[in-house]
Protein backbone atom coordinates (compact mmCIF):
# COMPACT_ATOMS: atom_id res chain seq x y z
CA UNK A 1 0.00 0.00 0.00
CA UNK A 2 1.35 3.36 -0.75
CA UNK A 3 1.29 6.26 1.31
CA UNK A 4 -0.97 8.84 0.74
CA UNK A 5 -0.45 12.13 1.60
CA UNK A 6 -3.76 14.24 1.72
CA UNK A 7 -1.57 17.72 2.67
CA UNK A 8 -0.99 17.33 -1.42
CA UNK A 9 -4.58 16.94 -2.59
CA UNK A 10 -5.68 18.81 -6.13
CA UNK A 11 -7.16 21.76 -5.40
CA UNK A 12 -11.31 21.93 -6.88
CA UNK A 13 -12.90 25.13 -7.06
CA UNK A 14 -10.08 26.99 -4.81
CA UNK A 15 -9.41 24.45 -2.53
CA UNK A 16 -8.13 21.68 -1.13
CA UNK A 17 -10.99 20.91 1.54
CA UNK A 18 -13.26 21.23 -1.82
CA UNK A 19 -10.94 18.97 -3.27
CA UNK A 20 -11.58 16.23 -0.41
CA UNK A 21 -15.12 16.54 -0.22
CA UNK A 22 -15.53 15.92 -4.29
CA UNK A 23 -13.05 12.47 -3.47
CA UNK A 24 -15.11 11.47 -0.80
CA UNK A 25 -18.27 11.94 -3.15
CA UNK A 26 -16.56 10.09 -5.63
CA UNK A 27 -16.18 7.16 -3.59
CA UNK A 28 -19.28 7.05 -1.72
CA UNK A 29 -20.75 7.26 -5.65
CA UNK A 30 -18.51 4.42 -6.30
CA UNK A 31 -19.54 2.21 -3.66
CA UNK A 32 -23.33 2.18 -3.36
CA UNK A 33 -25.36 0.23 -0.68
CA UNK A 34 -27.23 -2.73 -1.90
CA UNK A 35 -30.46 -1.40 -2.12
CA UNK A 36 -29.64 1.53 -4.01
CA UNK A 37 -31.70 3.96 -5.80
CA UNK A 38 -30.21 6.94 -7.14
CA UNK A 39 -26.75 9.19 -5.75
CA UNK A 40 -26.76 12.87 -5.02
CA UNK A 41 -24.16 15.52 -4.68
CA UNK A 42 -25.06 18.02 -2.93
CA UNK A 43 -24.12 22.05 -3.72
CA UNK A 44 -21.39 22.64 -0.48
CA UNK A 45 -21.15 26.48 0.20
CA UNK A 46 -24.53 26.68 2.27
CA UNK A 47 -26.76 25.15 0.20
CA UNK A 48 -25.59 21.07 1.38
CA UNK A 49 -27.58 20.54 4.55
CA UNK A 50 -24.23 19.33 5.75
CA UNK A 51 -24.34 16.26 4.10
CA UNK A 52 -21.72 16.48 0.51
CA UNK A 53 -23.44 13.77 -0.77
CA UNK A 54 -25.97 10.68 -0.18
CA UNK A 55 -27.60 7.54 -1.02
CA UNK A 56 -31.32 7.23 -1.61
CA UNK A 57 -32.15 3.84 -1.24
CA UNK A 58 -35.48 2.13 -2.32
CA UNK A 59 -36.61 2.47 0.93
CA UNK A 60 -36.64 6.40 0.59
CA UNK A 61 -33.98 6.33 3.38
CA UNK A 62 -30.67 7.73 3.40
CA UNK A 63 -26.92 7.20 3.80
CA UNK A 64 -24.92 10.22 3.77
CA UNK A 65 -21.11 11.69 3.80
CA UNK A 66 -19.86 14.58 5.60
CA UNK A 67 -16.28 15.23 4.71
CA UNK A 68 -14.28 17.24 7.04
CA UNK A 69 -10.35 18.67 5.52
CA UNK A 70 -8.45 18.04 9.18
CA UNK A 71 -5.28 17.03 8.90
CA UNK A 72 -3.79 17.08 12.15
CA UNK A 73 -5.18 15.72 15.62
CA UNK A 74 -8.73 17.43 16.32
CA UNK A 75 -9.17 20.04 18.22
CA UNK A 76 -12.21 21.09 20.27
CA UNK A 77 -13.53 23.85 17.83
CA UNK A 78 -13.40 21.26 15.16
CA UNK A 79 -14.88 18.49 17.13
CA UNK A 80 -17.75 21.36 17.02
CA UNK A 81 -18.01 21.75 13.60
CA UNK A 82 -18.69 18.22 13.21
CA UNK A 83 -21.36 18.22 16.07
CA UNK A 84 -22.65 21.55 14.56
CA UNK A 85 -22.56 19.04 10.93
CA UNK A 86 -24.62 16.30 12.33
CA UNK A 87 -26.93 18.42 14.56
CA UNK A 88 -27.80 20.19 10.80
CA UNK A 89 -28.00 16.68 9.11
CA UNK A 90 -30.54 15.16 11.40
CA UNK A 91 -32.51 17.91 10.98
CA UNK A 92 -32.58 18.51 7.30
CA UNK A 93 -32.49 14.67 6.55
CA UNK A 94 -35.06 12.62 8.41
CA UNK A 95 -34.78 9.83 6.54
CA UNK A 96 -31.18 9.74 7.56
CA UNK A 97 -30.01 6.16 8.67
CA UNK A 98 -26.25 6.27 8.25
CA UNK A 99 -24.30 9.15 8.05
CA UNK A 100 -20.34 8.82 7.41
CA UNK A 101 -18.02 10.95 8.72
CA UNK A 102 -14.79 11.21 6.36
CA UNK A 103 -11.24 12.81 7.75
CA UNK A 104 -8.06 12.31 6.26
CA UNK A 105 -6.17 11.13 9.53
CA UNK A 106 -6.62 7.88 11.76
CA UNK A 107 -7.48 7.95 15.23
CA UNK A 108 -4.77 7.85 17.73
CA UNK A 109 -5.49 5.60 20.79
CA UNK A 110 -3.05 6.48 22.62
CA UNK A 111 -3.34 5.48 26.54
CA UNK A 112 -1.43 8.22 27.97
CA UNK A 113 -1.08 9.33 31.69
CA UNK A 114 -0.22 12.49 32.19
CA UNK A 115 0.79 13.79 36.15
CA UNK A 116 -2.34 10.26 37.25
CA UNK A 117 -4.74 11.61 34.42
CA UNK A 118 -5.38 9.33 31.71
CA UNK A 119 -5.50 11.69 28.46
CA UNK A 120 -8.13 11.22 25.90
CA UNK A 121 -7.11 9.80 22.78
CA UNK A 122 -8.88 11.00 19.45
CA UNK A 123 -10.97 7.47 19.51
CA UNK A 124 -12.27 7.96 23.03
CA UNK A 125 -13.45 11.24 21.92
CA UNK A 126 -15.34 9.75 18.46
CA UNK A 127 -16.72 7.36 21.15
CA UNK A 128 -17.80 10.04 23.24
CA UNK A 129 -19.57 12.04 20.30
CA UNK A 130 -21.42 9.22 18.39
CA UNK A 131 -22.83 8.39 22.00
CA UNK A 132 -24.28 12.01 22.00
CA UNK A 133 -25.21 11.85 18.18
CA UNK A 134 -27.14 8.67 19.00
CA UNK A 135 -28.81 10.25 21.62
CA UNK A 136 -29.73 13.27 19.37
CA UNK A 137 -30.86 11.01 16.50
CA UNK A 138 -33.46 9.35 19.14
CA UNK A 139 -34.97 12.24 20.62
CA UNK A 140 -35.47 13.32 16.83
CA UNK A 141 -37.32 9.85 16.66
CA UNK A 142 -34.38 8.40 13.91
CA UNK A 143 -32.09 5.60 14.73
CA UNK A 144 -28.87 6.92 12.48
CA UNK A 145 -25.50 4.51 12.51
CA UNK A 146 -22.06 7.17 13.06
CA UNK A 147 -19.23 5.50 10.65
CA UNK A 148 -15.93 6.96 10.13
CA UNK A 149 -14.11 6.73 6.80
CA UNK A 150 -10.81 7.26 8.22
CA UNK A 151 -6.86 8.08 6.10
CA UNK A 152 -6.49 4.35 6.15
CA UNK A 153 -10.23 3.08 4.25
CA UNK A 154 -9.77 6.18 1.92
CA UNK A 155 -6.36 5.60 1.15
CA UNK A 156 -7.34 1.76 0.85
CA UNK A 157 -10.12 2.40 -1.66
CA UNK A 158 -7.80 4.80 -3.98
CA UNK A 159 -5.74 1.42 -4.18
CA UNK A 160 -8.23 -0.70 -5.57
CA UNK A 161 -7.30 -2.28 -8.15
CA UNK A 162 -9.74 -1.35 -10.70
CA UNK A 163 -9.39 2.00 -12.98
CA UNK A 164 -12.27 3.74 -11.76
CA UNK A 165 -10.43 3.35 -8.55
CA UNK A 166 -6.93 4.02 -9.13
CA UNK A 167 -7.72 6.16 -11.68
CA UNK A 168 -8.11 9.26 -8.73
CA UNK A 169 -5.17 8.45 -7.00
CA UNK A 170 -3.52 9.59 -9.84
CA UNK A 171 -5.73 12.44 -10.57
CA UNK A 172 -6.21 13.94 -6.83
CA UNK A 173 -2.40 12.77 -5.68
CA UNK A 174 -0.54 12.48 -9.08
CA UNK A 175 0.39 8.70 -8.01
CA UNK A 176 0.42 6.27 -10.16
CA UNK A 177 -1.04 2.65 -8.95
CA UNK A 178 0.30 0.18 -11.02
CA UNK A 179 -2.37 -2.76 -11.54
CA UNK A 180 -2.25 -6.09 -12.79
CA UNK A 181 -4.13 -4.94 -16.33
CA UNK A 182 -0.74 -2.78 -17.01
CA UNK A 183 1.59 -5.34 -16.18
CA UNK A 184 0.20 -7.98 -18.89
Amino acid sequence: MIDIDFANIRNHNGSQDKGFEELICQLAHLKPPENAQCFVRKEGDGGDADVECHWKLNDDTEHARQAKYFLGAINDNQWSLISKSVKKALEKHPRLTKYYICLPRDWTDSHKVIKGKTVKSSWDKWVEHVRKWEQLAHENGMKVEFKYWCKHEISQMLQVDKPEFAGRTLYWFDKPIISNETLV
